[in-house]
């Protein structure tokens, strides 16, 4: 649901700019706001309390000083991913592709993958940062490190067999449209092209 509502709510890229932080501010907290709202009204309200309790891993329920504190702590990562969100907005809204390099090939192989230039490469790998300081088992490090080396070839080999993805591979014919594997980043910026 919380990210339908983002997806639903993406400003036009004719926005004017100066609106752009305060808008994913605002929708940002509003999203914050019901969708963990949501989950400590179930859960920690004294209804949620009665209901769940005997699911609870502690038993014992933080105190109302530590959930206000742990809350504000929330919503101040709501502002500074809107933060990053309004940066790649403006990007996108200026006409500045964020990683011109890979959209060169107009008909990619599986060889060009991952053919990206090298700060697109270790922003792409970037993705394995949390590892380092999030508790995971390395074998979840492999499996994310898996995916994203293999992961690729499904929207570059070029075909309608084998798995094959037409909405990536499209990005390539076309330039400015179907940037991510999904269409839910394109959808939200409004790059999508379902041709």
């Amino acid at each position: 649901p919380a990210l339908w509502v983002m997806l639903q709510t993406a400003p036009p890229l004719t926005l004017p700019l100066r609106w752009a932080f305060p808008f994913f501010v605002v929708r940002n907290l509003c999203a914050f706001v019901v969708w963990y709202g949501l989950f400590w009204a179930a859960l920690y309200s004294s209804r949620g309390r009665g209901h769940f309790h005997s699911t609870k891993f502690n038993p014992n329920y933080p105190s109302a000083r530590f959930q206000r504190k742990e809350g504000l702590r929330t919503l101040r990562a709501s502002v500074i991913g809107s933060g990053w969100e309004t940066i790649v907005w403006l990007l996108y809204a200026t006409g500045r592709n964020p990683a011109p390099y890979s959209i060169a090939l107009e008909n990619p192989d599986p060889l060009s993958s991952l053919s990206m230039h090298p700060i697109e490469q270790l922003i792409y790998y970037g993705a394995l940062l949390p590892v380092l300081v999030l508790p995971c088992s390395f074998f979840h490090f492999i499996l994310l490190k898996s995916a994203l080396d293999f992961g690729p070839v499904w929207g570059h080999h070029g075909h309608n067999s084998l798995g094959g993805d037409k909405h990536h591979y499209l990005h390539h014919t076309r330039k400015v449209v179907n940037y991510g594997a999904s269409a839910i980043f394109d959808h939200l910026f409004g790059t999508l092209d379902e041709a």
